[in-house]
């Protein structure tokens, strides 16, 4: 939301009318670059996951993945990106893959965001 100019106080409805020019509500909230992240991250989760009949199945499918991607030392920003993109894509999926979401809980406990790592060596060195 920080790229769009907040206009409180607008008074004049045509000035809040062209204020809004070319605002999306619903893109408005994350900015392209996180959209465009979990466009790749689903992308790539749609190509393993397949033939679902229930949002339980789904759940297991991708759950089953999690597991397989924390074994081969797979990076954890994508998992995340993927289990929030199907959030942003498909807002009726929410609160709908616990399995998921709790496996990826677990991993973020266990492993260190990969971001932390050049935190330590700079904090070391002081």
């Amino acid at each position: 939301m920080g790229k769009y100019a907040s206009f409180a106080g607008i008074r004049n409805h045509r000035a809040r009318a062209q204020a809004r020019q070319g605002i999306c509500l619903r893109d408005a909230g994350i900015s392209k670059k996180t959209q465009g992240r979990y466009y790749l991250a689903v992308t790539k989760l749609c190509k393993v996951v397949s033939d679902v009949s229930s949002m339980e199945d789904m759940d297991d499918q991708i759950a089953d993945l999690i597991e397989m991607q924390f074994h081969k030392g797979a990076r954890l920003n994508l998992i995340g990106d993927a289990l929030s993109g199907i959030h942003y894509f498909l807002p009726s999926a929410r609160k709908r893959l616990p399995v998921s979401w709790k496996q990826f809980a677990v991993w973020r406990k266990m492993e260190v965001p990969s971001r932390a790592p050049l935190c330590r060596q700079i904090c070391a060195g002081l």
